[in-house]
């Protein structure tokens, strides 16, 4: 079964992650014991977390691709953004921060007819 992740609540995508983590488990034959020793997670946390009872943490998943012999789908999941075709054109360097621009006034902002003075 497919999911629209742009159409769907945080909840079903939580829940969907789970069900994932669970059936590339079980892809791999491996148990929820022997999943949790060579992940470093607990075994409780790894069931409870297959039946979306837990939100697992990033540095779970990640241990737990890892054991599984997944990890490099985390490329997948959220791939390196390329850099802006303008920013790269004015020969800028990337951005490391984001700055809110100044409000500038209205044009004709403080300006006045004569008579209204």
């Amino acid at each position: 079964m497919s999911i629209n992740f742009s159409l769907a609540s945080d909840q079903q995508v939580h829940d969907e992650l789970c069900r994932r983590l669970r059936q590339a488990r079980l892809n791999a034959e491996v148990t929820q014991k022997e999943l949790a020793e060579r992940s470093g997670v607990a075994v409780n946390t790894i069931g409870r977390m297959e039946l979306g009872k837990i939100s697992p943490t990033l540095a779970s998943i990640i241990a737990i691709l890892r054991a599984l012999g997944l990890v490099e789908q985390l490329d997948s999941f959220l791939p390196p953004p390329p850099l802006s075709p303008l920013r790269l054109a004015e020969g800028d360097a990337p951005r490391k921060r984001v700055r809110k621009s100044k409000k500038r006034s209205k044009p004709g902002a403080g300006w006045k007819w004569e008579d209204e003075k």
